[in-house]
Parts: C-alpha cells; sequence; structure tokens
C-alpha cells in the first residue's frame, strides 16, 4: 500500500511566508524568484520526491536538496533543486549510504558496507566520486569542516581524513556512538558509557588531543550546532513512559539547560536541526516533525502523522525531512 505523509501546520507557528537567498543555480533560475512565481498553496506543506527507497538523512545547500536512500546494497545519494524537478542520483549501488554533508561544492557520505563488503568514506563533486577513506568497520556519523571530513565507525572510532583524501587520522577511541558535530576547532560527540545504559557527551580538537566530558544522560542523541551552542535530546528512560527533552549548551562547556519538553512517550532517538531562532527535530514514535524556540518553549507540531520521519535539514525558508513506511519513502518541505 503506498502512503501519503501529510505536513500539518499548526495555527500560525506552521507553514507560512518564506524568504531565500536569490542566487542562480546551476541552471540559472533564481530561488528566490522560483518560489515567489508559486501559487501560495505550493508555498505551503507538500511531498516534493516520492517513491525513494528508504531514505534516510538529510542535507541542503542554497541551491539543492540532497539525502541517502539506505538499501543494503544498491543504496544511492540523490539530488533535487530547490524550485523542482527530478530527482538525480549522483552514487548508486552503495551498500547502506548513511549520513552525508554539503558545503555548497560537493557532497559527502558514508557507505556503510553489507555482505562483507567493508565500509567507506566518499565525495561527489562535479560528477565524480571519490573514494577518501577505504576500508572501514561500519563507518556511522559524519561531519565536515573547511579542512576534513570526521566520521565515527561501530568498532568505536573517532576518524578523519583530508577532504582530498590522503591518511586516515584516529582521534579517539570509545564504545559506540550516537552523533558527531564540529565548528571547525572542536568536534563533539556522544559516546556510550558501559554498554547502552549511559551516554557522555564529548569535546575534542580536532587535530586530536585529550577528550574531554560535557554532559552525560541516559541516551543523549540528535546532536546539532548551531554558533557557539550545542543542542540534543535525552530522555528519562529507554523504555516508556518517559519523558523526552531537549537540551542547549555552550560548546565551552557548563550546565546544561531544558529548552523544550517533548510531550507524550516520545522516541529516545531523534534528528535536530537548528536556525537562528528554533530547534526542529523529528520523532519516530509519535510520528511527529517539533518545533521549539531556542530561547526556551513548549513543542510546536509542524509535521504530523508522519511514517518514520528521520532526517531533518533546514534553510532561511522551509524545514525538510524524510519519511518512510517500510515500502516508500517521500522528501517533505515545509515552509516557515
Amino acid at each position: 500500500m503506498r502512503y501519503l505523509h501529510v505536513c500539518v501546520a499548526v495555527g500560525v507557528a506552521g507553514c507560512g511566508g518564506h524568504s531565500s537567498p536569490a542566487a542562480p543555480d546551476a541552471h540559472g533560475v533564481e530561488i528566490d524568484a522560483a518560489l515567489d512565481a508559486m501559487p501560495d498553496a505550493a508555498i505551503g506543506p507538500q511531498i516534493i520526491a516520492t517513491d525513494q527507497a528508504d531514505p534516510h538523512w538529510i542535507a541542503v545547500d542554497d541551491y539543492n536538496i540532497y539525502w541517502t536512500n539506505e538499501t543494503s546494497q544498491h543504496g544511492q545519494v540523490m539530488q533535487l533543486s530547490k524550485v523542482g524537478g527530478t530527482p538525480v542520483a549522483l552514487a548508486s549501488d552503495l551498500p547502506d549510504p548513511e549520513e552525508l554533508a554539503v558545503d555548497g561544492t560537493g557532497v559527502y557520505f558514508e557507505s556503510l558496507g553489507a555482505s562483507g563488503v567493508q565500509g567507506s568514506v566518499m565525495s561527489e563533486i562535479g560528477g565524480v566520486v571519490t573514494t577518501l577513506a577505504p576500508s572501514l568497520t561500519f563507518p556511522r556519523h559524519l561531519a565536515l569542516d573547511a579542512v576534513s571530513v570526521y566520521w565515527t565507525t561501530d568498532n568505536g572510532l573517532v576518524q578523519k581524513v583530508a577532504r582530498g583524501g590522503g591518511a586516515v587520522q584516529t582521534l579517539a577511541t570509545n564504545e559506540d556512538y550516537t552523533s558527531l558535530v564540529t565548528d571547525g576547532t572542536k568536534l563533539f560527540y556522544i559516546a556510550y558509557v558501559g554498554g547502552a545504559s549511559s551516554t557522555t557527551l564529548y569535546g575534542l580538537p580536532v587535530n586530536g588531543g585529550t577528550q574531554v566530558p560535557l554532559a552525560s544522560g541516559v541516551h543523549l542523541n540528535g546532536l546539532a550546532i548551531a554558533g557557539s551552542t550545542l543542542f540534543w535530546k535525552d530522555c528519562s528512560s529507554l523504555p516508556p513512559p518517559r519523558t523526552c527533552q531537549i537540551f542547549a549548551m555552550p560548546t565551552s562547556g557548563g550546565t546544561p539547560a531544558v529548552i523544550s519538553t517533548e510531550p507524550g512517550n516520545g522516541d529516545y532517538q531523534s534528528v535536530l536541526a537548528v536556525d537562528a531562532q528554533n530547534v526542529y527535530w523529528t520523532d519516530w514514535q509519535l510520528g511527529t516533525v517539533w518545533r521549539a524556540p531556542i530561547a526556551g518553549g513548549d513543542p510546536v507540531a509542524i509535521g504530523t502523522n508522519q511514517r518514520l520521519p528521520d532526517g531533518i535539514a533546514v534553510d532561511a525558508s522551509a524545514i525538510y525531512w524524510t519519511s518512510y513506511d517500510g515500502t516508500y519513502g517521500n522528501i517533505i518541505r515545509c515552509a516557515k
């Protein structure tokens, strides 16, 4: 059965007007002008790509939307212009592509590996796919700065390689990880401690050194960064009933502050995205996409009745997320 996923606006906090950069995309089309030319209904909640094969992670740059279709042998890295059209596969036949990051010039992504095939970190720049780091043990979480690509592995490593490839450097060793981000000076990641019963948020210089614990909790996850502030989700317990909250803390450390509490028995795993005003996150358990002010406040559901909402990204004009019902996946855009 094929399902229709709908982004539901809730009051004035849902979908509304927009602003976007007036810069031409690769085809010379001004995104701002193209969006302004759309009727109001097209600016609101919409499915922008459908029939995708298990989409998970998603990212955006000024002109395009990117996501991974995570299948075991024929995974893809996809691209779609923000002004619409047909999705294009930038890389295909990948074993379980996972997280990805973009910088306006290229796409960097992981392939987990499957059935004896080792994982790798790769890039796609100008139509050329390059393996930057081969023979990895299930690379999971990915971060990017102006110099290097960073990732975690299932055998407990934090590693990096130059954006153009070269020698792989191991920066830290832990049990396993739920998230990884960077501000270009430090890496921040959440690692399991003592199995799956506890997690710790660490900071580590990008060139290596001593990892410094910054916060701990039951299952910290969904780590995101905006400027000098870190955001994440944690829940009171793994099995329900549980209370899940969004936390914020300076990258320099300090006492984490609760900025929002999710109603109901939310999923203990989420993906977060942040802009200058709000933090956004997906919740598999509740099938909901949430928004809350970074200054603190109650969450508002901007997408409800979603089938396994997962990856999420944000730009100046919209929120984007992936959704998958077990057979068909969609890419959804909800204007701010």
